[in-house]
């Protein structure tokens, strides 16, 4: 398997086979969450491996996103399901689980719009982020929003590395990305799914779940890869939580 070596002249990071070189973190990330949300509740060793597994393939690719929300992740997730009885159905949980989709997309989307370098915060926001308030700055400058999308050509770093003369654009959050590409109708219609999920989580004590989504939008305001089932399965339960029954009530009948 080939690993090639992505040189961004201050990082130098390994592609460990993958088309590029952050894919093989998000499968370990998405990974953990599932792995999280099958089991319910996991062990402090279980815990420290699948950290532990995280850190090691950030020592190869220097994947900085990943590993600053897993290991949050599995801190929360941890201390949550082992010392609370369960979700309370208060406006804290609901802000963060059920309307936490909307949240973090008004707020990456906003901070990209009104993005100005003059403004100190933003200016190291940018810098943190890699440049992505920039970047998020200029498609919706260049493209704007529209109800049923548009055809846009992303010029990612695989890109680049095959022909230098091109020019870096690809916008790295999902929300942004989405509404760009497909419209603000299907925009629309993805948070009101993700409302829904949060909403069915909530109701039926899914804490794993919870946890997973809140971590997940986090996850969509600096990466393009939400809807990418490949990564994860979760947008998958908008489908499986219209099962009226819970699904602990319906093995046992």
């Amino acid at each position: 398997i080939p690993n090639h070596v992505w040189d961004e002249g201050v990082r130098h990071r390994y592609d460990l086979g993958f088309t590029y070189c952050t894919f093989a973190s998000h499968l370990m990330l998405f990974i953990t969450m599932v792995y999280s949300c099958i089991r319910k509740k996991i062990t402090f060793f279980e815990a420290g491996v699948l950290g532990a597994a995280s850190l090691w393939l950030y020592s190869y690719n220097n994947t900085r996103i990943d590993l600053f929300i897993v290991m949050p992740f599995l801190l929360c997730f941890y201390v949550w399901t082992h010392f609370s009885e369960g979700v309370r159905k208060d406006f804290i949980s609901k802000m963060i689980f059920q309307y936490g989709g909307i949240l973090t997309a008004v707020l990456s989307v906003a901070a990209q719009a009104f993005y100005n370098p003059g403004v100190p915060v933003y200016a190291k926001l940018n810098e943190l982020l890699s440049g992505r308030l920039y970047l998020g700055h200029e498609a919706i400058r260049q493209y704007g929003f529209t109800l049923f999308g548009q055809h846009i050509r992303w010029i990612g770093q695989g890109s680049v590395r095959k022909n230098p003369l091109l020019t870096y654009n690809y916008v790295d959050c999902s929300f942004l990305k989405y509404m760009l590409n497909y419209g603000m109708i299907v925009a629309i219609l993805l948070l009101a799914g993700m409302l829904y999920i949060g909403k069915k989580a909530i109701e039926r004590q899914e804490q794993a779940l919870c946890v997973s989504l809140f971590f997940l939008y986090i996850f969509a305001m600096v990466d393009a890869e939400l809807c990418v089932l490949a990564f994860h399965p979760f947008l998958l339960k908008m489908g499986g939580l219209l099962n009226p029954v819970p699904e602990e009530e319906d093995e046992e009948t």
